[in-house]
Parts: C-alpha cells; sequence; structure tokens
C-alpha cells in the first residue's frame, strides 16, 4: 500500500460493527497484492451497501488480541534494551540516506543499543538518527 510517499506492509484497524461495502473490497484487494491487514478485536458483523445494512459472514477476516498483532509487526530497528515496548519507531529512506524517528512514550527515560550505539531516550522527546 503507498499513501503519497509512505510505503505500508502492514495496517491495523480496530475492531468495529459494520464496514462499508468498498471498505472490504479495497482492503480484500490489498491483502491479495501482499499487504498484510490486521484486525484487532471485533469483527464487523454488519456490511453497508449504500442501499441497505445486512449481516455478513466475512470469511478469512478473524479479529486478533493487540499482543498478537504486536508480536507479527516487523521490527523496523534492531533494537536491544530492557523494557522498549513504550518505544515507538518509523524508518523511511530520501535518496540513499535511511532515516528512524524514535519517541519514548514512557514517564521514564530509556537506554536502547542499535548496533554498536548508545541510544538515550528520554521521556516525550523526538530523536533523529540516521542509519547506514
Amino acid at each position: 500500500l503507498q499513501l503519497g510517499k509512505a510505503r505500508y506492509r502492514h495496517i491495523i484497524l480496530p475492531g468495529s460493527l459494520i464496514w462499508h461495502r468498498e471498505t472490504i473490497e479495497r482492503l480484500r484487494a490489498w491483502r491479495q497484492g501482499g499487504l498484510q491487514v490486521h484486525l484487532v478485536g471485533t469483527r464487523p458483523e454488519w456490511l453497508d451497501t449504500e442501499r441497505e445494512v445486512i449481516t455478513t459472514a466475512l470469511d478469512g477476516w478473524t479479529g486478533e488480541s493487540a499482543d498478537r498483532v504486536v508480536a507479527a509487526l516487523p521490527r523496523l530497528l534492531p533494537l536491544q534494551g530492557e523494557r522498549l515496548a513504550e518505544l515507538r519507531c518509523t524508518v523511511w529512506q530520501q535518496g540513499d540516506q535511511r532515516f528512524a524517528l524514535l519517541i519514548n512514550l514512557a514517564r521514564e527515560p530509556r537506554q536502547a543499543t542499535l548496533g554498536e550505539r548508545q541510544i538515550a531516550l528520554p521521556p516525550g522527546e523526538l530523536l533523529l538518527i540516521d542509519l547506514p
């Protein structure tokens, strides 16, 4: 899936009770194209067709636990350290250079190791890292 210049290999959808027919069609096409679509929580039971709302059996769609989805997501950076679950990261490439943007959502500072590099992550601050 590409939105603007960003490309995604995984998307996470919250549980819901109703989806629009067009939403399901797009999600199915993206899945067939290789996108990993994760549904956390309740699977929709209703389908909005624009003319009516009908019950639906979404074969192949199952709600997953948040823990299972997190475990299935790729690791963008091979960070090592303790209590890193509250770190968020995005990686992008501009030309030949790769960058990572990290934020620590915890209330306490965190320490991490990226290869040979030691990284101090204060709470709530963004950190930009040049990647090899």
